[in-house]
């Protein structure tokens, strides 16, 4: 059932949201932020509110029918493009300037929505540029739906406390580049499990010595110069949070991305990089450098890519020999438990590589996928249940006709 908004919901929630986000401005205007994404300062964020107002006004004086514009060249469909050309014009203002334009735009929007009747906010196709849903559901993600965005953005980007005198040891070495926050906190998708995953970016290798002087006084538990996949050290702050940090070269990181472009896709976790380069969040950026290279890989066309992974993935998934899905039946009549549980591995990396790319997304990682995967516009039916009937009892072989019709229908996704 939808939501039922009136005018009384939607105007108490944007006032406490309102009142309390301008708390937390006022409280933090001069705390520069820990971590910078696309909004770098508080300025940012509460322009970009005000932007969506106005975005919000246009729409209704002129109430567009689908497909809209929500701003000229700018639809849903390059949302982001248009979010970061919002970003651009804040540029142009002082914080002080966009308080008062953001006040004022919140004031009017408040009085205007007085104005409105209940009905009216809930009558479907009453308003066509809000569909598939509702003029009180497009009006309160741009009052306090979005105010609560802003509180949340701001809150993360102010960053641990205990991560600001330990950073600010890196920035002063001259051969460090770029520092980021990457992993689920830098998508700002971590629970209180998750570790802080920071990302050095630099010219010439960091000695390992100067590597323990800067963090040692920070930690409680660290393990220096793990070699097992990249140059890390990991350990635990003395807040208790793990924390890891990688250590990498720009220019090579920028020449992986260059060779994932030119057609050396690794299989399974094929954009993974990719998409650690487009979700970390910027700490320090000497040059912008890394901030370059976010954008050139933000908004190039990745279809290319997206079709090539699919291409090289279906046929190790189903129909030619030796496949994953073949290899699983062997191992099942075998009733080789090591072996299935590594098939199964095996296959699940590239079904999943494939589905992300079907909905030209980026692959986002080890953790969680089967979470994410089911969010997808694009999914094969039955997904959630054949995956749980697939690990109830891997050597029953009960799952086999199941998994191979999730197969299929996956296959059929990419017609």
């Amino acid at each position: 059932m939808k939501h039922e908004f009136t005018v009384t919901s939607i105007l108490e929630d944007a006032r406490k949201k309102h009142d309390a986000l301008m708390v937390l401005v006022e409280q933090n205007a001069s705390v520069p932020f820990l971590y910078m994404d696309r909004d770098e300062n508080i300025r940012d964020v509460l322009y970009h509110l005000y932007g969506w107002h106005q975005i919000l006004s246009d729409l209704m004086t002129k109430n567009p029918k689908p497909p809209i514009e929500l701003r000229p060249g700018y639809t849903w469909k390059n949302l982001t493009e248009l979010n970061y050309k919002i970003k651009k014009e804040a540029e142009s203002y002082t914080l002080h300037e966009v308080k008062h334009l953001f006040n004022q735009s919140h004031n009017h929007w408040m009085s205007k929505i007085a104005q409105l009747f209940d009905h009216t906010l809930n009558a479907a196709g009453l308003y066509p540029f809000t569909a598939p849903s509702n003029l009180g559901e497009f009006i309160h993600e741009c009052m306090g739906g979005h105010y609560q965005w802003a509180i949340q953005t701001i809150e993360f980007h102010l960053g641990d406390p205990y991560l600001r005198p330990l950073l600010e040891g890196f920035k002063s070495l001259p051969e460090v580049e770029a520092i980021v926050l990457g992993g689920s906190r830098g998508k700002q998708q971590g629970d209180h499990l998750s570790d802080y995953d920071i990302y050095v970016y630099a010219t010439k290798p960091i000695d390992v010595e100067e590597r323990r002087r800067i963090i040692g006084p920070h930690v409680s538990l660290m393990e220096y110069n793990h070699q097992f996949f990249e140059t890390e050290d990991d350990g635990v702050l003395n807040n208790g949070i793990g924390i890891e940090f990688i250590y990498r070269n720009l220019d090579d990181f920028k020449a992986m991305m260059e060779r994932l472009f030119n057609g050396q896709v690794n299989r399974g976790y094929s954009t993974c990089f990719l998409d650690n380069l487009l979700t970390t969040k910027i700490i320090y950026d000497k040059k912008r450098a890394y901030k370059s290279l976010q954008d050139t890989y933000r908004f190039i066309d990745k279809s290319a890519l997206y079709q090539q992974v699919i291409r090289q993935n279906i046929p190790l998934l189903y129909g030619t020999q030796p496949n994953y899905f073949d290899q699983i039946v062997k191992a099942v009549k075998r009733q080789d438990i090591i072996a299935v549980n590594h098939r199964l591995t095996e296959y699940f990396s590239l079904f999943f590589d494939t589905l992300f790319a079907i909905n030209q997304i980026n692959h986002p990682g080890e953790k969680r996928m089967l979470e994410k995967a089911l969010s997808l516009p694009k999914q094969p039916k039955e997904l959630e249940k054949t995956v749980g009937k697939v690990f109830d009892n891997i050597t029953s072989g009960d799952f086999l006709k199941d998994l191979e019709q999730l197969t299929l229908d996956l296959i059929k996704l990419t017609k």
